[in-house]
């Protein structure tokens, strides 16, 4: 988590705040066995929808799916650079919780 957000969440109180994802620890190891993971059901769907069109043109999402799925050395980055693949599940799960809290408000 960057500084910015750490002040946030100071701000508004943890109970306030939906922190999600790989950890500052977790992340060289997922990292190194990047080539091994899988993402989940749920974010496969997501890139399929990404490249049918659902969300507009896939033309103008290429680059952010070439660089979500393309091999090494297809891009500038590595395969999934930001791990967006390995903190969907939780990042689902945050947005579940936050609805969940705001529901009745």
């Amino acid at each position: 988590m960057d500084g910015a957000n750490i002040e946030i969440w100071e701000e508004i109180g943890e109970e306030q705040g939906f922190i999600f994802g790989a950890s500052v620890e977790e992340v060289d190891g997922i990292i190194e066995n990047r080539d091994k993971f899988t993402p989940c059901d749920d974010f496969l769907a997501v890139l399929k929808r990404i490249e049918k069109g659902d969300f507009g043109e896939p033309e103008f999402y290429q680059q952010i799916f070439d660089a979500l799925t393309g091999e090494e050395g297809a891009h500038y980055l590595p395969k999934d650079f930001y791990l967006l693949g390995y903190d969907f599940p939780a990042y689902v799960d945050a947005i579940e919780r936050a609805d969940a809290l705001y529901r009745d408000q």
